[in-house]
């Protein structure tokens, strides 16, 4: 077996343990549940505050209510936010240990991107990571 197939399956081996599968899934239904621009408005809204209501998100965020609903509930089943029924009015709040948890997986994201720096990957791949790595790298030196 050459040198190169070899660098290859440690490559894919270290791969492999970036994530477990457990952290895999959390992440993935994490990540889906905040692709989307409303639902990131929403949770600008909820910043450090507790009990919002529906109604209130409505004020801020121009649409229905009942699309405002469709997007909270995807969040609250996430995990991302929490969600009280209180009389007629629901009440939402963040939940920090799942958004920390969600961080924390997010930071692993770091160490594919090492992985692949040091991989036998084309030159041109390479190029794409680092351009994307400066633009957030000068925005932390201004």
């Amino acid at each position: 077996m050459s040198d190169l197939n070899i660098t290859r399956i440690r490559h894919v081996e270290k791969q492999q343990q970036v994530f477990s599968r457990e952290e895999e899934l959390f992440l993935a239904r994490q990540m889906k549940a905040l692709a989307h621009p409303v639902r990131l408005q929403i949770l600008q809204s909820l910043g450090g505050r507790n009990n919002f209501c529906c109604g209130d998100f409505c004020a801020s965020i121009p649409l229905a209510q009942s699309t405002i609903s469709q997007h909270l509930k995807i969040l609250s089943k996430a995990g991302i936010i929490d969600y009280q029924p209180v009389g007629n009015c629901s009440h939402y709040s963040l939940n920090p240990a799942v958004l920390t948890q969600t961080i924390n997986a997010l930071s692993k994201l770091g160490d594919i991107a090492e992985i692949f720096d040091s991989c036998e990957c084309s030159e041109v791949s390479k190029q794409h990571l680092r351009a994307q790595k400066k633009p957030n790298q000068n925005m932390d030196n201004q």
